[in-house]
């Protein structure tokens, strides 16, 4: 990476990236809390051990129990559900901790030595977890000048500015480094993102499609909603509108069906799927059946007004209305809405069918 790059990069605005990843960034967080504690305490046994063998480590053994349990208090408390929201304050909090162990070796245990291991814990923490970069900037800028304050005062100006120097340059290589993997980060999750999209997106019609469709019914049970509506829709003898008009002309036809189908979604609570060919999928989880027949009608009169090679479309539309149930294949919610739909066809379809 050139130098012009890699300052673009370091300078690169991620306000935006933030925003659109907040879900991704806040699951991340929660994700890394348990892993941060859990290794951070395992690692502490290290010294515990070490203490056994070494005579001059067992005076800081008190030191590193007290941040062990310290560190095990704040795991337990962020599996709390109402705090299990807040990743990032644990995250902060993990920080003090941890630095306050540090602080204490480099500066009551060890004063007549530069400081050692509390360097390297300001490179690894802004890597440690997802935040806007002033916020951990300023966060690890004040242990910088709480250590250096103290380091003078109690190593004097000697070994303070030795300090200096080396904790200095950790601060500015963490924040580099977290700055860099932040960004990485965060376009990782655009690319998943993109990538989901198109996994679960219809390419020609911009609706989701039949994979998203199976999976969201899929874990219709997990909604925690008691009934389901599904709506089947046909677009009326669409294999011969292909072969009259082509199927440039049929594609189009798509393309301003699936226009209309997602303004419908916008307007109401309600997603749709392209099944397959000219069949489409409708799921509401919390419209009365009232509303869902009026849904359907609106959807009827407007696939007229389409007018698609000067012809008016017409389509048929089966609908169910079902309790949703734990462990239920797909066809249990698709079965009715179909055979509702093949009433619909037989009746002379530019029909509505409710299936009971």
């Amino acid at each position: 990476m050139n130098s012009p790059n890699f300052l673009k990069l370091v300078f690169m605005n991620t306000k935006e990236l933030l925003k659109n990843n907040k879900e991704e960034v806040h699951k991340f967080n929660q994700q890394i809390v348990p892993k941060v504690f859990i290794i951070t305490v395992l690692t502490l046994f290290i010294p515990i051990i070490s203490a056994i063998f070494r005579e001059s480590m067992r005076q800081n053994v008190p030191a590193y129990v007290l941040t062990m349990v310290t560190l095990l208090g704040l795991l337990g408390l962020s599996k709390i559900p109402k705090l299990k929201p807040y990743p990032l304050v644990f995250v902060y909090i993990f920080g003090l901790v941890v630095f306050a162990l540090f602080l204490y070796l480099s500066i009551v245990k060890f004063p007549t030595r530069p400081a050692g291991s509390i360097l390297t814990f300001f490179v690894v923490v802004p890597l440690l977890f997802i935040d806007h970069s002033f916020r951990i900037n300023l966060y690890a800028f004040g242990m910088f000048v709480v250590h250096m304050i103290l380091s003078f005062v109690f190593k004097g100006v000697s070994l303070g500015s030795v300090d200096l120097i080396n904790t200095f340059t950790s601060v500015i290589l963490g924040m580099l480094i977290g700055r860099l993997f932040l960004i990485t980060r965060l376009k990782q999750f655009e690319t998943e993102k993109q990538l989901k999209i198109e996994r679960e997106t219809d390419f020609l019609t911009q609706l989701y499609n039949r994979r998203k469709l199976y999976m969201d019914l899929n874990r219709l049970d997990q909604t925690g909603y008691q009934e389901v509506g599904t709506l089947i829709i046909d677009l009326d003898h669409f294999k011969e509108f292909n072969d009259l008009y082509g199927h440039l002309t049929g594609d189009r036809c798509l393309q301003e069906f699936g226009k209309l189908l997602q303004s419908v979604s916008k307007a109401n609570s309600v997603k749709f799927y392209r099944l397959g060919g000219e069949e489409f999928v409708g799921i509401t989880l919390n419209m009365s059946k009232e509303e869902i027949m009026q849904l359907a009608e609106e959807i009827r009169m407007s696939v007229k007004a389409l007018n698609i090679a000067e012809k008016n479309l017409t389509l048929s539309i089966g609908i169910s209305i079902i309790p949703i149930k734990k462990d239920q294949s797909v066809d249990y919610y698709l079965e009715g809405p179909d055979k509702a739909l093949y009433k619909a066809k037989e009746l002379g379809r530019d029909k509505i069918e409710l299936w009971d």
